[in-house]
């Protein structure tokens, strides 16, 4: 398996970022387990048990070692499951791996296809609050007039100068002087729009929620002073 490993590695055609992290996995649980291996000897059961270990403890101790003092590095060993996500990666590296040793006839059946990894954890969204969203926008709308008036200040300079016969500041086409902080490139909008689009896609997302079929309160309604912009959104209907 070291020596399928290190040739598929080889010829794999991958960037710089993943060669790194392939190159990583192999040698440090690949090789440790399956390196002296014949490849023809691996089976999918060995594989299901091997990632089932990884879920239970990097070290692959099985809990034999845990809360034990490593006579060699005098350091207490703990169990520490290696994520659901980590042990995909090394599943999808054997994968290609075989799937190329097959191709070259070290072995005669790829038994990571046959063999099922961990799945996928679920997302966990974390939507924010209406009072989040609140806070948000009314902060945005204080920084909308302060950023208002900068940009009128500005422009007035900007055309003083160019009266008194100064040489003007250019800006790039299509960018508004008032927008230069935002430093997105292609992106000229103010940092208020997309707070503005927050609140937007909160007030939506809640109302298609909720299961009594009223609109839920809006956001920006429970906020103090000042107010911008209030989410107007039809009830739901059947």
């Amino acid at each position: 398996m070291s020596f399928l490993l290190d040739r598929w590695l080889g010829v794999a055609q991958l960037d710089e970022t993943s060669y790194d992290r392939a190159e990583g996995i192999i040698r440090n649980y690949l090789k440790p387990t399956f390196g002296d291996l014949k490849a023809g000897k691996l089976t999918a059961e060995t594989l299901e048990l091997f990632y089932a270990r990884l879920r239970q403890c990097q070290g692959q101790c099985e809990g034999r070692r845990n809360g034990k003092t490593d006579p060699k590095t005098k350091h207490k060993h703990l169990c520490e499951p290696l994520a659901a996500n980590s042990v995909r990666k090394i599943h999808f590296i054997l994968r290609p791996a075989l799937n190329r040793g097959l191709r070259w006839g070290y072995v005669t059946t790829n038994v990571a296809a046959l063999a099922e990894p961990p799945s996928q954890p679920k997302p966990n969204p974390d939507p924010p609050t209406p009072e989040e969203a609140a806070l948000v926008l009314n902060t945005a709308w204080q920084r909308e007039q302060e950023h208002g008036v900068r940009g009128t200040e500005a422009r007035d300079g900007h055309h003083a100068k160019a009266r008194r016969g100064a040489r003007p500041v250019h800006e790039p086409d299509g960018v508004d002087p008032r927008n230069r902080q935002v430093g997105r490139p292609g992106d000229h909008r103010p940092p208020e729009a997309a707070a503005r689009d927050l609140l937007r896609l909160t007030c939506i997302a809640r109302s298609r929620s909720d299961s009594t079929g009223r609109a839920p309160p809006c956001p920006a309604a429970a906020a103090r002073e000042p107010q911008p912009y209030h989410c107007s959104i039809p009830k739901a209907t059947d």
